[in-house]
């Protein structure tokens, strides 16, 4: 037995007035009269009733006390279990694996009716709100007691292309939800697969609907062009299965609007996750191509996986210099099998220079000299530097150990306000340095590279690289294809520039930001901007949205309470005896 509110107890003092009300005795006032023996028949009578009216009054204290008592204790808020009667916060699992199963046994069909089941039995005498949760936790109503209202929240609940993320459900139980999440229930609504992710957090009941059913999806995938001539195209592709034995499936790997198969697979998918298989298509064609599990099952969602496969436009670069030879050479090692980096004489993205500042949009500057907008206080050569790195992870230094370099030739210099330093000598002259002005970008090296025999460095090509990606904001390619709700790094972005966007249903947008994101439908997304067309995808890769065995997965819902709570049946029971002693004693004789 729990009391919500054990303070009225107190109440129950109440008890000692009524009790001395009972036992108040009235001194009777004594008077004359001139006739006695009219009296003494009432004296005689009345002795004969005493005992009578005594057990009478016993009987109405005792209900009237029964009756206090009863109100005393409702005061208090009894209830049978501690958690019975606490607002509820209703978790319906929209992950993409609710949509499994076919018509009324789809398992978020299974779950909106769990849950109209459980707000149909609150009676009004407890308060829920209703939310889902995949990626994400989204409130589709406010904590109310109207039935009406969280039905309609359920009624339009559909499944999503998300997984369902553990960190989503934990965040419920931390930070500032924590506190409100103590006096309530969180039940998750769920068919409980939950393979390959952790299950929900302590303090989270489980309602499991659906059965175990039988399915097989792609759980990974990957395609890139292997080095080399020609168009060798390289597949990576991962499944799992929910099937009790072995089965026979193919895999088509095609591109998008061909009539004409790129492969045809034939593959044994095992119970549970299979390893991940490689296959390679030659002469194949860059663009939007599908993988897909010519199977019947539970789940078609995770039967296709789509692949952007494309070669991403060359950076164009030039080249200003006296001696342009080693500088030419550190572009044209990236512009062979890679094309990352193509050397132009007209309408380049990128100058490198020895010297002056180029006009051009991108700019890598070694050896500064003259005016420029990109340094100040130009000064003498410095003598003995020891470089001191200030950001290493920096995608410039990454792969460059920029703390080896004898950046000989430096001089004093001044980097603009607002630069992004690098690498200095550590009493405050910058040696590597990025600023931005203007919707332009310029990485200054303040070293003479033939003093430094940088040219003969291992460093040298790789520093071209790693700078042309940064101030190209190409660092991070793009990849074949995403997980649903994932953020991607647009390529080419940068201050002043807008991407336009295509999503897989057609609709197109705009943004200005260096990330686009979540991606929360599979398919097939453009980006166009400055720099060039991009193309990448989502697919539903996830293994606990494929596997659709949930058998390891038991429901943790605790008792729901039901019916009135006991204060109203206190309540009730005290106006019955208010009622009883009301009738059966409609007078309360004192003395």
């Amino acid at each position: 037995m729990t009391f919500l509110a054990p303070l009225f107890f107190w109440s129950f003092l109440s008890l000692l007035p009524l009790v001395a009300v009972y036992f108040l005795k009235v001194r009777p006032r004594r008077r004359e009269t001139t006739a006695y023996f009219l009296w003494e028949k009432v004296f005689t009578e009345k002795k004969t009733a005493s005992l009578f009216q005594r057990l009478r009054d016993l009987w109405s204290l005792a209900l009237m006390a029964l009756m206090f008592g009863a109100v005393c204790l409702a005061l208090t808020k009894p209830e049978l279990s501690a958690t019975a009667r606490q607002d509820l916060l209703i978790l319906l699992d929209n992950s993409a694996s609710m949509a499994a199963g076919a018509g009324g046994d789809q398992r978020m069909a299974l779950a909106r009716e769990a849950a109209g089941d459980l707000i149909r039995g609150m009676d009004g005498t407890q308060r829920a709100a209703v939310a889902t949760v995949a990626d994400e936790v989204t409130f589709l109503s406010h904590q109310t007691d109207n039935p009406r209202q969280l039905l309609d929240a359920i009624a339009g609940v559909a499944p999503t292309s998300l997984s369902l993320r553990p960190a989503a459900l934990a965040a419920l139980r931390s930070g500032d939800s924590a506190e409100w999440m103590k006096n309530h229930r969180v039940i998750l609504i769920t068919d409980g697969c939950f393979t390959g992710t952790a299950p929900p957090p302590e303090g989270i009941e489980i309602l499991k609907v659906g059965t175990p059913l039988e399915n097989a999806g792609i759980v990974a995938a990957d395609a890139h062009y292997l080095p080399g001539s020609g168009n060798r195209l390289s597949f990576y592709l991962r499944a799992a299965s929910s099937f009790k034995q072995p089965v026979r499936t193919d895999l088509v790997l095609k591109p998008e609007g061909s009539e004409a198969i790129g492969k045809l697979i034939s593959l044994t998918l095992q119970p549970g996750l299979n390893a991940g298989e490689t296959f390679t298509i030659e002469d194949a064609v860059p663009g939007k191509w599908t993988a897909t599990l010519e199977l019947k099952d539970a789940f078609p969602g995770d039967n296709t996986a789509f692949l952007a496969v494309m070669r991403p436009p060359a950076l164009r670069v030039r080249v200003e210099a006296a001696d342009k030879y080693f500088l030419e050479h550190s572009v044209t090692a990236f512009s062979g099998d890679s094309g990352f980096l193509t050397l132009v004489q007209d309408s380049p993205q990128l100058v490198l220079s020895k010297g002056g500042a180029p006009d051009a949009p991108l700019s890598m500057i070694f050896q500064p000299e003259g005016d420029s907008a990109w340094w100040s206080k130009l000064g003498d050569p410095l003598e003995n530097v020891v470089p001191q790195v200030k950001i290493p992870d920096h995608p410039v230094l990454r792969h460059v150990d920029a703390a080896s370099l004898s950046f000989a030739g430096a001089r004093q210099l001044t980097a603009p306000e607002g630069a992004l330093v690098l690498v200095d000598t550590g009493d405050g002259v910058p040696l590597l340095y990025i600023a931005r002005s203007g919707g332009r970008a310029a990485a200054v090296v303040n070293m003479d590279p033939l003093a430094a025999e940088f040219y003969y460095s291992a460093w040298f090509p790789v520093l071209v690289y790693t700078t042309a990606s940064s101030l190209a904001s190409r660092g991070e390619p793009l990849a074949a294809a995403y997980a649903p709700g994932s953020t991607i790094a647009v390529p080419g972005a940068g201050e002043g520039k807008t991407t336009q966007i295509t999503a897989p249903d057609g609709t197109t947008g705009e943004t200005a930001a260096a990330t686009y994101g979540p991606l929360a439908v599979p398919g097939f997304y453009s980006l166009t901007n400055a720099a060039g067309t991009w193309l990448t995808a989502a697919s539903l890769m996830a293994p606990g949205e494929s596997l659709l065995d949930n058998s390891a997965t038991a429901t943790t819902l605790q008792p729901i309470a039901r019916g009135w709570p006991p204060y109203l049946l206190l309540t009730l029971a005290a106006l019955v005896l208010l009622l009883l002693e009301s009738v059966l004693y409609h007078r309360r004789k004192v003395g």
